[in-house]
């Protein structure tokens, strides 16, 4: 379909959107002619030219980039908007000092020794009774997995990575504090927790700010394992 037929035709928005994507990308380096471009998507192909401008790589790996099925679900679940997930983000750093809080007393409470697969049921247990994580659902929940999603890319650790599909699954509410401590990787998330290994910290700016928008795709990028062009030049990325 082309963009005039886009424009014409009445579609839904996530269709015109990677319509446009197709469109943008069929189109010669430097000459997308952004007067043809819908005014409701307007505001995301300015977002998408702002990263490449900051990030100094081509506008064309990040159009491709953004019709990656998961990157657009991730983005269609934030709504596109960046204030929201820096929400979510701060969000989870509080559930997470809560979680540091609860751990500590259990540790408190609880005789020194080995990490057992039963110490760390009952630590998760423990937490479903906490006055501080009794009550951690649904969002908190969401928050919680979201932040340290991101933040384990940052602190290079790979001792624990959780799957974009479960980053998904977070931001559409689909996990519960049980779900998120169940099975193998529950047990090991539980004792990276208790032994102080993870140590997140929160060191974005604020969600207007390009760093923060940067910082979000730089850590896609990674976990959707893409490669994009270097440009130095100052309007490399429009090129």
């Amino acid at each position: 379909m082309q963009l005039r037929e886009v424009l014409i035709n009445p579609i839904s928005e996530d269709d015109e959107y990677l319509e446009f994507l197709d469109w943008a990308n069929s189109i010669p380096e430097g000459r997308i002619d952004e007067g043809l471009i819908p005014s409701s998507l307007k505001k995301k192909f300015e977002f998408i030219k702002s990263l490449a401008v900051g990030m100094r790589v081509k506008i064309k790996d990040l159009i491709v980039f953004f019709k990656n099925s998961k990157i657009f679900k991730f983005f269609k679940a934030i709504g596109f908007q960046m204030a929201k997930l820096h929400k979510m983000l701060k969000k989870g750093f509080k559930v997470y000092q809560d979680f540091l809080t609860a751990v500590g007393d259990f540790i408190a409470k609880t005789p020194a020794g080995q990490w057992t697969e039963k110490k760390l049921k009952q630590l998760d247990a423990f937490l479903q009774t906490h006055p501080k994580t009794k009550r951690v659902a649904g969002i908190a929940v969401a928050a919680l997995l979201v932040y340290i999603w991101f933040n384990m890319t940052f602190t290079g650790d790979p001792a624990f990575d959780f799957g974009m599909d479960d980053l998904l699954a977070a931001l559409a509410g689909k996990f519960k504090l049980s779900t998120l401590f169940a099975g193998g990787q529950g047990i090991k998330l539980l004792l990276l927790f208790a032994t102080g290994a993870i140590g997140l910290t929160f060191p974005w700016p604020g969600p207007s700010k390009i760093q923060f928008a940067i910082a979000i795709v730089q850590t896609l990028v990674k976990k959707v394992k893409v490669r994009f062009t270097r440009d130095n030049s100052p309007l490399g990325a429009l090129r």
